[in-house]
């Protein structure tokens, strides 16, 4: 939720799964820094009558690219967020999910940068779980289905916005995410 609006349709077509019984919203992570976009979530989930859907953003340096449509949102549609200072960072709220699901029951949709998973990847064990991030993935995740165009041979990430804001991010998730596949859903491709 931040600098186009196919954050919102995304989640707009993951709402209108789950109420075919396709999949299972767990929770909503914000890669962005700005503040407005965890209400902009909120609202889209209080509009599909899923206001408790969890949601967790990234705290401290980030990407925020905000062009005001999630300041639009916000204002305009009922949610219960004030700002993204409300709720956990997302680092911490993937592990409690994950930490709660049974092995290999997740599938992770990312239409964002890559900055949440690289921080869940970096975690050693904690009180929520005795397992790194990484071998929390390992155990829980089966898949990664992220959108982002083509990823690009030479590794420079100019041609796309999720890659080019945190390529740091989108560099170490590739080299790190264990076990489980990734996969790249062009946004040009029809779906």
């Amino acid at each position: 939720m931040d600098s186009d609006v196919d954050d919102v349709g995304a989640l707009a077509m993951l709402h209108a799964l789950m109420s075919n019984g396709e999949v299972e919203i767990l929770a909503v992570m914000i890669s962005s820094t700005c503040p407005a976009s965890a209400a902009c979530a909120d609202a889209v989930n209080t509009y599909y009558g899923r206001p408790g859907i969890p949601i967790g953003i990234k705290k401290g340096k980030g990407v925020n690219r905000n062009i005001g449509y999630v300041d639009q949102v916000a204002d305009k549609f009922p949610h219960d967020l004030v700002s993204g200072e409300d709720i956990p960072d997302a680092k911490v709220l993937y592990r409690k999910i994950l930490a709660g699901m049974p092995d290999q029951s997740v599938k992770i949709l990312s239409v964002g940068y890559f900055t949440n998973l690289a921080d869940l990847l970096r975690i050693p064990g904690d009180s929520i779980s005795e397992l790194s991030g990484r071998d929390l993935v390992r155990a829980k995740v089966t898949e990664y289905v992220c959108t982002g165009g083509k990823y690009p041979e030479d590794l420079k990430y100019e041609s796309n916005g999720n890659f080019e804001s945190d390529g740091k991010s989108v560099q170490y998730v590739n080299a790190h995410w264990p076990g489980s596949s990734i996969s790249v859903m062009s946004e040009q491709e029809p779906v």
